[in-house]
């Protein structure tokens, strides 16, 4: 039996325009018995190959996943909002992580000239003006860091690389 023949098996037997609902005498014999398990069968052949092909794919998606649900606290909310990330174009990722980038260069260069992430409302009236004169002192590479140290080509570029070659490595 291959996959055609357990279809057309099962369209016949239970398809057949000329039988009603209800009012058939048809008795499900093991000739149908065996389309439907070799149906199933194959289906989960299918889903193990597509697996199997699919194994980085597989990993990322279980970190991700398991990162998610540690944020949501609900797995269903989790699972929808992995689907939603995976429907959105490949280039909004690579804007998030060139965003995400440069917030960590421009947090970076802060905390190592002294500045702790602090709310501005939690500052004394010292810390502010020591900031303001820190901002003075050096306009020129906070407003680069502001602008971004790094742009969507190289982004663009060391991602494509960077997945490109884990993919060939694995």
């Amino acid at each position: 039996m291959n996959i055609e023949k357990a279809l057309n098996r099962l369209n016949w037997r239970f398809k057949n325009e000329n039988v009603k609902v209800g009012e058939s005498k048809i008795i499900i014999n093991s000739l149908d018995l065996e389309a439907v398990d070799f149906l199933n069968d194959w289906i989960i052949r299918q889903k193990e190959i597509t697996l199997n092909k699919n194994m980085l794919f597989a990993k990322l998606f279980c970190y991700a996943f398991k990162n998610e649900i540690l944020f949501y606290k609900n797995p269903t909310h989790s699972q929808t909002k992995l689907c939603e990330e995976m429907n959105r174009p490949i280039e909004t990722h690579y804007e998030s992580v060139l965003n995400s980038l440069n917030e960590v260069e421009y947090s970076k260069f802060f905390k190592e000239n002294g500045f702790e992430d602090k709310h501005p409302g939690l500052l004394t009236e010292a810390e502010i003006n020591e900031r303001r004169e820190f901002i003075k002192k050096h306009e020129h590479e906070i407003t680069q860091l502001t602008r971004g140290k790094w742009t969507i080509e190289e982004v663009t570029k060391s991602l494509n690389n960077t997945i490109t070659e884990i993919l060939n490595r694995f």
